[in-house]
């Protein structure tokens, strides 16, 4: 699989994905929703490709069809018509996109972000019946920005911003007198901008600014009463400033700048929030990113101002956070990214200066990092990006210089490592 990427990158190729479940981030309005290792049976609709045409002379696209088949839909109607449409938001082959994103499903029922010709950028859902606005939060063509929406006690919790309130969280069962602001953090139109809405446990994190307090780290249970700041890391309007929230040992982890230890490894278990270590020792910042949790340990890359930019892992101490892998020895740093877990191993993208970005595996055992395959030779390297996991092989786009940037896969060893398909031929 990959994952589903905005309608001007497609450059005229077909695109079949499964979309995600999880809390995948987008850039609006286009699509940019990474996929995760699912089986169908998770989920009450199947998959049905997404289709790209493309546009003469430029190979662009001029139309993306986002099918879905529900299980309960004619089984013969799918089969005959893998691309029958759940509901054609913008008619016709000439206007702009819907761009469907952030698919979750919750109680049986398919909510999701989409324009129309008639709203803006609005929460919709759908049944087997078809797909319905659930609210029209913002009315106008420029709607409510509805964004990062997750799943938590039969509920869907979201972003979104209307006049009134600004930006603050909203949460939603599936109907119009069930959608409303969760809370309004930042009384008045002002809004408090929140984002990284995470669900760890039965409790809702997430970052906001309270106009007070700064952007620090909130906790909702999924009532007003029960929505508040966690900590004030950063005391004063500047804020501390947490990214990345991955859910994490019951709670989150991600990072923050205090203003003390610059921008380091945080944890909270919903009650309160702590420094899990300080990697770059003083004012300095390692810049923790790229979490992914395998076990009971989570990795991401950091600079400790030594290594440079390089492999980490943690289980959540000051004691259990230590360098993984130096995979370019010196300052320089190898700076990993893409970090995907394989069986007992992680795959990553990184460069060790004598060959570009490639794909490295990381043995969780063995604590060793190889290079799994030298795709592009040379320093240009082929940045392999967008790791998705499915059935048991992982799937990741890369360039060689011969296809271009296309669909590979890998089993983490370089026999099993090779192209899929050049669905675009030529460079």
């Amino acid at each position: 699989m990959g994952a589903l990427r905005p309608a001007d990158e497609f450059a005229g190729r077909s695109h079949h994905g499964t979309p995600r479940r999880g809390s995948g981030r987008q850039d609006s309005p286009g699509l940019r929703q990474p996929l995760r290792d699912t089986m169908p049976s998770d989920m009450p609709w199947k998959r049905a490709p997404i289709r790209c045409n493309p546009r003469a002379g430029r190979g662009a696209t001029t139309a993306l069809l986002l099918a879905l088949c529900f299980v309960a839909a004619t089984p013969a109607l799918c089969a005959q018509d893998p691309t029958f449409p759940l509901q054609d938001l913008f008619t016709g082959a000439s206007t702009p996109s819907s761009f469907p994103a952030e698919f979750q499903s919750v109680g049986g029922l398919i909510f999701l972000r989409a324009a129309s010709s008639g709203e803006g950028v609005e929460l919709r859902v759908g049944d087997p019946t078809g797909l319905q606005l659930v609210r029209d939060i913002a009315p106008g063509v420029l709607g409510a920005g509805v964004t990062d929406l997750v799943p938590m006690n039969g509920l869907l919790f979201f972003r979104a911003a209307e006049a009134d309130h600004g930006a603050e969280v909203w949460r939603s069962d599936g109907t119009t007198p069930g959608t409303f602001l969760l809370k309004d953090i930042v009384l008045g139109s002002g809004g408090s901008s929140p984002g990284d809405l995470v669900v760890s446990g039965s409790r809702l994190f997430f970052r906001a600014d309270d106009g007070a307090a700064g952007e620090e780290l909130w906790v909702s249970d999924g009532t007003a009463a029960g929505t508040a700041l966690l900590g004030d890391l950063r005391p004063g309007p500047q804020g501390s400033n947490p990214r990345d929230l991955t859910p994490f040992a019951g709670g989150v982890i991600f990072s923050a700048d205090d203003g003390v230890n610059g921008r380091e490894l945080w944890f909270s278990d919903g009650i309160s929030v702590n420094l899990v270590s300080d990697i770059a020792s003083g004012p300095s910042s390692s810049g923790p990113t790229g979490f992914v949790v395998v076990g009971n340990e989570v990795f991401f890359s950091a600079d400790d101002g030594v290594q440079g930019p390089e492999l980490w892992r943690s289980d959540g101490t000051a004691a259990g956070t230590v360098l993984a892998a130096d995979v370019f020895p010196g300052p320089s740093g190898s700076f990993p990214g893409s970090l995907a877990a394989l069986g007992t191993h992680l795959l990553f993208e990184a460069t060790d200066g004598v060959v570009g970005f490639e794909l490295w595996s990381y043995d969780l055992v063995a604590g060793q990092a190889t290079l799994v395959k030298d795709i592009r030779s040379g320093m240009a390297g082929s940045f392999p990006s967008e790791l998705t996991l499915s059935g048991g092989v992982m799937f990741f786009s890369a360039a060689d210089g011969v296809a271009g940037s296309e669909l590979w896969m890998t089993d983490g060893t370089p026999a099993g490592t090779q192209l899929v398909a050049d669905i675009n031929p030529g460079p």
